[in-house]
């Protein structure tokens, strides 16, 4: 059947962090993840050596790619930064702002399956929802920092 009129919209969301993702347990962004083991004076663990990247994406900006999304042409469009970073990154940025030192664990990745890196390609976002990401890596951290010390806090 046709359905004259009708509009699907589909987002494809990257790595998605950001206020109130605490309720996600382990399936938690590594984001919060490794900022409450800083917090928690624990050595950061990662998959050797670290340099594995992903595209992180604020949550702010998730929700601006939804509310750009409507009325717009059925698609699918990825809704991510644009930039792959690394785990080191987001470790060297956490420590930054937490004010601590951060000696990494690294440790044999057990994963023949797993994928070093994810990057969207959001042209076509920026182009038909008129889609720009506002929050680079470190300014989302430093936007959620707040949140993790909170968490951490409720957790002691």
């Amino acid at each position: 059947k046709r359905y004259p009129g009708l509009k699907i919209t589909g987002l494809r969301y990257f790595n998605v962090y950001g206020h109130r993702e605490y309720y996600k347990g382990k399936t938690a962004s590594m984001i919060l993840q490794l900022g409450l083991q800083l917090l928690s004076g624990k050595q950061p663990r990662l998959f050797k050596y670290g340099e594995q990247s992903r595209d992180f994406v604020f949550i702010e900006d998730v929700v601006q790619a939804n509310l750009k999304a409507i009325g717009k042409p059925s698609g699918v469009y990825n809704a991510g930064s644009g930039v792959s970073r690394t785990f080191n990154d987001i470790v060297r940025i956490l420590a930054q702002h937490l004010d601590k030192k951060a000696d990494i664990d690294y440790f044999d990745n057990p994963y023949t399956f797993y994928q070093n890196n994810t990057c969207a390609d959001i042209e076509q976002t920026k182009a038909v929802l008129d889609y720009q990401p506002r929050f680079s890596l470190e300014r989302g951290i430093a936007a959620y920092i707040p949140e993790i010390k909170d968490i951490h806090q409720q957790l002691q």
